[in-house]
């Protein structure tokens, strides 16, 4: 090649390497495409860093649905924070910044960044957060608050729930219990009526136990059972057909369920929840709660019987009853919109809509066209261009220069 000629860089072949030192690959490449950053991340597109020697005929999309993870470590999760109650850790959380105040304490098992991981409760907090300043919180004994050693007791539990309060600055808020926190919830309501604006139970119950003036309880049996159950099989995803039946078939929840168990409760810790919740009895408190409540219950819920709920909704004064469709025990199984939508209407009074669950993206493919020496389109393989076209073609390409070169010589 001449000194001083002007020389223009070939486009790189396909898997060869650049003077960087970096191989091109067509399936780094994405073409022009019309995404937000959520629709981007939805189809599983990731744009490029650098573009500027990369020829356009190479920026083809390779667009590969990816297989969702079971836990997504990439969801921005919000700050877990801790509050002291009487030596203690209280881990928790705030999502969102307005609204009244609700402190929402889930039953059963918990951890506050397990759940983050799962789309469904995800999806309910998020929109939970969309119309009031949500407060999450781990039980004591459970995810990321600290261990038990002992049977914890209703008062310790209620002094959790303050302590919360306390630390998040919070003077008065809406409570939230399901199954072994409503009792607490319950306490919390009847006794510190000045922290409390309101009250929400789900699948929960006054005592736990059988007895002759409460035959809905648990009986020793079942108790026994449970305790089975616990030491052979938890943190599998056995337990789902019975606390989650609805989901039963979906193995991605299967796997995160298994997952929260797991990390959310040690089995002694489970035994030692299951032995207070045995001992529970907050009947005495019931007509003492003055704040707005509402009661909720599944009526096909397989562990807590509706009539638990019925119970409490005869006896809170001015409850508000609602029997929900399903055969569901898990808080994050069932009908969550239809639970955020009741939530909702109850702190705000009116309730909105639910957000899109899929995401609309348009993408736009540049194609990769090949031409001959003469800058005409290439035909296929064995066709053959005309003398008079390939003039033509000559004649196209040559008329930009001549009309320019005419220019100049005026």
């Amino acid at each position: 090649m001449g000194k001083g000629r002007a020389t223009h860089p070939r486009p790189r072949a396909w898997n060869t390497p650049d003077n960087t030192g970096r191989t091109w690959n067509p399936d780094q490449w994405v073409a022009g495409a019309t995404l937000g950053s959520g629709g981007r991340e939805a189809v599983g597109v990731r744009s490029p860093s650098r573009t500027a020697h990369c020829p356009v005929d190479l920026r083809i999309a390779s667009l590969r649905w990816p297989c969702a993870p079971v836990h997504d470590s990439r969801v921005n999760r919000p700050k877990t924070t801790y509050a002291w109650s009487d030596g203690t850790a209280i881990a928790y959380q705030v999502v969102g910044a307005s609204g009244p105040d609700l402190l929402f304490v889930p039953g059963s098992v918990t951890h506050l960044e397990v759940q983050w991981e799962e789309p469904r409760v995800r999806r309910f907090f998020n929109r939970l957060a969309s119309f009031s300043r949500l407060i999450l919180m781990d039980p004591r004994g459970l995810g990321l608050s600290d261990r038990l050693t002992e049977v914890p007791t209703v008062d310790e539990r209620v002094a959790d729930l303050l302590s919360v309060l306390d630390a998040t600055e919070t003077q008065r808020a809406t409570l939230f219990g399901n199954a072994d926190t409503g009792p607490a919830c319950i306490a919390a309501a009847a006794l510190h009526p000045d922290r409390v604006d309101g009250l929400i139970l789900l699948g929960t119950y006054a005592k736990g136990g059988w007895d002759e003036d409460y035959p809905i309880g648990w009986t020793t049996e079942e108790w026994e059972e449970f305790r089975t159950r616990v030491k052979e099989g938890w943190g599998t995803s056995d337990s789902v057909e019975t606390v989650a039946p609805s989901l039963a078939h979906d193995e991605a929840f299967r796997q995160w369920y298994a997952t929260l168990a797991r990390l959310g409760a040690s089995p002694r810790a489970v035994l030692l929840l299951g032995e207070m919740s045995r001992a529970v009895d907050v009947r005495p408190l019931l007509s003492r709660i003055a704040a707005p409540t509402l009661v909720m219950h599944r009526t096909g819920d397989g562990l807590n019987s509706v009539e638990a709920g019925r119970y409490l909704a005869e006896r809170i004064p001015g409850a508000r009853w609602l029997e929900m469709p399903g055969d569901d025990f898990a808080l994050w199984s069932g009908d969550l919109d239809a639970l955020a939508g009741e939530v909702e209407e109850f702190l705000t009074g009116h309730r909105g809509a639910a957000e899109p669950t899929h995401v609309v993206a348009t993408v736009m493919f540049h194609r990769r066209r090949r031409f001959d020496r003469t800058g005409c389109r290439a035909r296929k393989p064995g066709v053959g261009r005309s003398p008079r076209g390939a003039r033509r073609a000559r004649a196209n390409r040559a008329a930009p220069l001549r009309r320019s070169r005419d220019r100049y010589r005026r």
